[in-house]
């Protein structure tokens, strides 16, 4: 594996947006250090500080962060000829961390001994640092992985979350989904934050501006329709919630080109 290029505790203002429409013909590690939105081949992911993704070569990605500046570490590798990663660690899925804290470390140590340490020792101390660092993640992901396979609702609550995606106009009620899977409203919350990644108000709020922004650029309807369509009765609280997480208001996204 050869290391290419990276960087350590990178921060970006608010109005970063990073596309790559084709991807890279590289691996790339990142490591979240502040809240990031990120679409990978068309898939939709609101990530806290403290997951990590290694996105494969030549796949469509973009990322963000629509509350604020943007933080990570990240490096781009490339794997030589009959390389493979290591066993359950895979591309374009996000996972939580168990120590932000040691990944970002082997990071910066491994950029450190790139940068300044002799022709005659880099490569080794950089393969063996880079092969601790994949090791480290490999095994917050088979954590992970073994976490949703001992949760009993994971299949429960990925099929509600499709039918959420489906029927934005309907009441989606936390009480009620809940009353279904026979648990409190609190562990209901708690599951669907851990398995997502995200609150379950703050996904169907996303879910929902997100249709919205795809009807505002792709039909003729009023403002007003498109607010009834995507579940909302008051368009004042839609024209908030629109522009809270867009950053424009829906008439600015109607005019303005579509998301790569």
């Amino acid at each position: 594996m050869k290391v290419l290029r990276g960087g350590c505790a990178s921060r970006h203002e608010a109005s970063f947006v990073l596309s790559r429409p084709y991807g890279q013909e590289n691996h790339v590690i990142l490591l979240l250090r502040s809240k990031g939105e990120y679409w990978i081949n068309d898939e939709h992911y609101l990530l806290e500080p403290g997951y990590a993704i290694i996105i494969a070569p030549n796949t469509h990605y973009l990322y963000y962060n629509p509350n604020g500046e943007y933080a990570d570490d990240w490096i781009h590798f490339r794997l030589e000829e009959g390389e493979t990663l290591p066993d359950k660690l895979e591309c374009n899925v996000p996972f939580a961390l168990d120590d932000l804290g040691t990944c970002s470390t082997l990071i910066r140590q491994l950029l450190w001994e790139q940068a300044y340490t002799s022709s005659l020792y880099a490569d080794s101390n950089i393969n063996a640092l880079f092969s601790v660092l994949l090791n480290h993640l490999s095994a917050a992901f088979h954590s992970q992985e073994n976490i949703e396979k001992a949760n009993p609702y994971l299949q429960k609550l990925k099929h509600l979350r499709l039918q959420m995606q489906s029927t934005l106009t309907e009441n989606h009620s936390i009480s009620r989904y809940a009353a279904e899977l026979c648990i409190s409203t609190s562990h209901f919350q708690h599951l669907y934050s851990q398995l997502f990644g995200i609150s379950f108000q703050n996904d169907l709020i996303r879910m929902r501006i997100a249709y919205a922004e795809i009807l505002l650029q792709t039909t003729d309807l009023p403002v007003e329709q498109v607010a009834e369509a995507c579940g909302y009765s008051n368009c004042v609280h839609f024209f908030r919630q629109f522009k809270q997480i867009k950053g424009i208001t829906p008439a600015k996204c109607r005019k303005a080109k579509p998301s790569p």
